[in-house]
């Protein structure tokens, strides 16, 4: 095992600018794009005034560093910005929480599509969702990124012939929403009924992964108003809370028997903490042999079984907490993410950043190779020997990733604050 390591980011962010969005979205919806357009507030300034004088500076530095932030919506630059940082491919998220201003159009994605009340926002954010799902099938290295599809459960049929599309175009998964409590009509189901079982069948059969982010499901602080509170109240008061909301998903599929009835789906869950992972199947499987309401008969295999069958963390950003809880967690569910472009992402530091987590907590090389890419290739069914004559090209060596950290890291407040951030993600 002497070749350099493999690293493959299981979370990283790609949007379009909004303003290209018209060369992409439908042209019975371009007047309905550009009313969006006239009226929406700039995320960018939102985001800037939501930051603090330091992180403002950093925002500042990288922002002037890679030229306006066009590595969200550049393949070539992406894949020169991860190659510099011993990166060998990406998992693509939709964008538009970075202060680059490249959202899918009428805020269709990361749980905002799920808030639509009337049929027309519904109409429109689907038409976001295609125009998104178009530019990245374009944009994205099939053999290098993993390009995730957005669809809506507001329209079954429309989902499913999404999926299908999107298997033909070369993107390898889909990102899914939670389902808001607080949505008004039309009201969604619980993702554990049978109203959605189109949608699984379809990914299993297209071997699409699903993926829940940090924020689907998460309801708005402002139920019945059109805008997002996009205010630093919102923002502390969200980043507590959004985990919760998006890890509801694993007991509604699980204990739904989603993943029994289509062995062959896989579930990501992507930068929401990793710790809550081992405690919630831990008590589910508590449940299932020892519950009074007769657990045993909703699944025939352990929820921990199915956990390891079928699941998968995208582990961004990886902390000391959540590396010495590996086990319990599952080696071989963690996906390590840098969160490219995100100011909070490890991008640019990569690799001290994983010598500063791993090194202490005793990480062995096939550990280490499992979270940082192969758990990645297995996911995504990607080209490991394609990959690896990259990674011998651009990766870190086993040395640089387990060796004695440099003292000089203590000097780095981004590795000394993220690395140690307490594992505090959500209800477990």
């Amino acid at each position: 095992m002497g070749s350099r390591v493999l690293v493959f980011s299981s979370d990283c962010h790609a949007g379009l600018h909004i303003d290209g969005y018209k060369d992409y979205v439908e042209r019975e919806y371009q007047e309905d794009l550009q009313r969006y357009l006239d009226h929406r507030p700039s995320r960018e300034a939102a985001y800037r005034s939501r930051l603090d004088d330091e992180h403002l500076v950093t925002y500042e530095e990288q922002r002037e560093e890679r030229h306006g932030f066009s590595g969200a919506m550049d393949s070539q630059r992406r894949l020169k910005e991860l190659e510099a940082d011993g990166v060998v491919g990406e998992v693509l998220f939709p964008d538009g929480t970075s202060g680059s201003d490249n959202e899918v159009p009428f805020t269709a994605a990361f749980g905002h599509g799920a808030l639509s009340r009337d049929a027309r926002s519904i109409e429109l954010a689907l038409a976001g969702q295609r125009a998104y799902n178009r530019w990245l099938a374009e944009m994205v290295d099939p053999d290098r990124q993993v390009g995730l599809a957005l669809i809506s459960y507001h329209d079954v049929a429309a989902a499913v012939k999404e999926i299908n599309w999107a298997r033909g175009a070369g993107l390898r998964g889909v990102l899914l929403d939670g389902v808001d409590p607080s949505c008004p009509e039309p009201m969604l189901p619980p993702l554990y009924t049978p109203y959605y079982e189109p949608i699984w069948a379809a990914l299993a059969e297209a071997r699409l992964p699903a993926h829940f982010h940090a924020g689907s499901g998460y309801p708005r602080l402002n139920p019945g108003l059109d805008t997002v509170d996009i205010s630093s109240l919102g923002s502390a008061i969200g980043l507590v809370e959004a985990s919760f909301f998006s890890h509801r998903a694993l007991w509604n599929v699980l204990w739904g028997g989603v993943l029994e009835r289509h062995p062959a789906l896989k579930v990501v869950f992507t930068e929401q903490g990793s710790s809550w992972a081992g405690r919630a199947i831990r008590y589910m499987d508590w449940q299932w042999s020892q519950g009074q309401f007769k657990e045993q008969e909703l699944l025939a295999l352990r929820p921990s079984e199915y956990w390891a069958r079928q699941c998968f963390l995208g582990s961004s950003v990886m902390t000391r907490f959540e590396v010495e809880e590996r086990a319990q967690i599952g080696v071989e569910q963690m996906m390590f993410g840098t969160d490219f472009p995100h100011t909070e992402g490890t991008w640019g530091r990569t690799i001290r950043y994983v010598n500063a987590v791993f090194g202490p907590n005793n990480v062995t090389e096939p550990e280490a190779r499992a979270m940082l890419g192969d758990n990645a290739i297995r996911c995504y069914e990607l080209d490991r020997q394609k990959l690896q004559a990259i990674a011998d090209s651009v990766g870190p060596t086993v040395e640089e990733l387990l060796g004695a950290a440099d003292p000089a890291l203590k000097d780095d407040p981004f590795i000394e604050t993220w690395s140690r951030k307490p594992p505090f993600d959500g209800a477990f």
